[in-house]
């Protein structure tokens, strides 16, 4: 229990339940509040008990207030995911400065001309950036 509604959901958002079962009058709208909980049961009829074992949901859930940082176990961690990044020219061109310079403060010059290798400005580029 606590003083409102929004109390509630700021304690359960900081505790980050492994289980939750929210029982309020409008229940859609304080679940899109909830951000933290490994599993949320909805309503009178929808124990954790039987979320757990009867409805298909994974019982393998962040304990420990884990549930700030990951999900409980889900179809998404059978599936393999790739990021892809298309630049044209112009946006290239836009963003190779910052590039650049971001990889010399690292120290990672052999990168660094990696990255502009494809382009014969690379070189005037390399000369004309101001030294970190």
């Amino acid at each position: 229990m606590g003083d409102s509604v929004n109390a509630c959901i700021s304690f359960i958002n900081d505790l980050a339940p492994e289980h939750l079962e929210l029982m309020v009058r409008d229940p859609i709208t304080v679940l899109e509040k909830i951000r933290n909980a490994g599993t949320v049961c909805v309503g009178d009829y929808t124990p954790a008990a039987v979320g757990d074992y009867a409805t298909g949901i994974s019982s393998t859930l962040p304990t420990g207030g884990y549930a700030k940082y990951v999900s409980g176990l889900n179809v998404d961690h059978f599936t393999k995911k790739m990021s892809v990044q298309v630049l044209t020219r112009d946006g290239w061109t836009a963003l190779r400065t910052s590039s650049v310079r971001w990889r010399r403060s690292r120290g990672c010059l052999d990168t660094q001309r990696q990255c502009c290798g494809g382009f014969n400005e690379a070189h005037a580029l390399e000369r004309d950036s101001p030294r970190y």
